[in-house]
């Protein structure tokens, strides 16, 4: 999934290599660190950064599903800010990709705990 994935509110991949062991992804570096260190640090977010992040975060899930991918772990962990405060979703280990009908697409249940239930 990773791979077919360019849009600036999207963690940049620049490749992949492999040993005997591991798959190594080399991706981009974004310093702001991520969303749940945030939350953990300074409490509840200001309205307008909610409006912020929620805005950015809602662009780059439209751009996945004109893609055809349904994102199933979307959770603070997994969107990360850049040095000027910019949301970029990272890990889609869990998404499904190539979903044709959205009533008929992705059916298993999946996530991380806490977040589902």
């Amino acid at each position: 999934v990773r791979a077919q994935i360019s849009h600036p509110l999207i963690v940049a991949f620049h490749g992949a290599m492999q040993d005997k062991s591991n798959v190594y992804f080399l991706l981009a570096y974004y310093p702001g660190g991520d969303l749940a260190y945030h939350l953990s640090k300074h409490g509840a977010l200001k309205t307008s950064a909610v409006r912020f992040f929620a805005a950015e975060v809602l662009l780059a899930v439209q751009y996945l599903h004109q893609q055809r991918i349904v994102v199933r772990d979307l959770k603070p962990e997994n969107i990360l800010l850049d040095a000027r405060g910019h949301v970029r979703l990272t890990d889609f280990g869990l998404s499904k990709p190539r979903v044709s009908c959205w009533t008929q697409g992705a059916t298993t249940m999946c996530g991380t705990e806490p977040y589902v239930g």
